[in-house]
């Protein structure tokens, strides 16, 4: 890792959190099988990492989770109203109490030096392409 500076700016796989453009990188470094090395790793892997050098995980978890509920909160509006227009019937203006369906969100948080956890983005459709087997594992 190196802190970004007036040098390095125009690095692009050097700041972006996007696997799609870093994969394309000549400094990627694919796990293979082993989730604790290369480049992109599980959630779980990233824990086991920092809890080894005594970090606190739990309330790092805690402080993730708490984005991402404070994130729900903020667009539940639009949420139900997707909702309300996936399964509402045109009949009578009737709604249908039987029809069901579910949003799947993707959040994409970023760790800063002192572990607090950032919002970058929130995909709205995340990716379920699968390049690796720990994709599949994951997705």
């Amino acid at each position: 890792y190196e802190v970004p500076d007036g040098g390095n700016l125009s690095t692009r796989n050097m700041h972006l959190t996007n696997y799609s453009v870093n994969k394309t990188s000549k400094d990627y470094v694919s796990a293979e099988g082993d989730a604790h090395a290369g480049s992109k790793r599980k959630l779980t892997a990233i824990m086991q990492y920092l809890a080894a050098r005594g970090h606190n995980t739990k309330k790092l978890m805690a402080s993730i989770n708490a984005l991402v509920v404070k994130t729900i909160i903020s667009i539940a509006p639009q949420l139900a109203h997707t909702y309300y227009t996936a399964t509402s019937r045109v009949k009578a203006g009737s709604y249908c109490h039987h029809s069901r369906c579910f949003e799947l969100l993707g959040f994409d948080v970023l760790l800063d030096e002192d572990l607090k956890p950032w919002l970058m983005e929130v995909n709205h459709s995340p990716s379920f392409g699968t390049d690796t087997p720990m994709d599949e594992d994951i997705k």
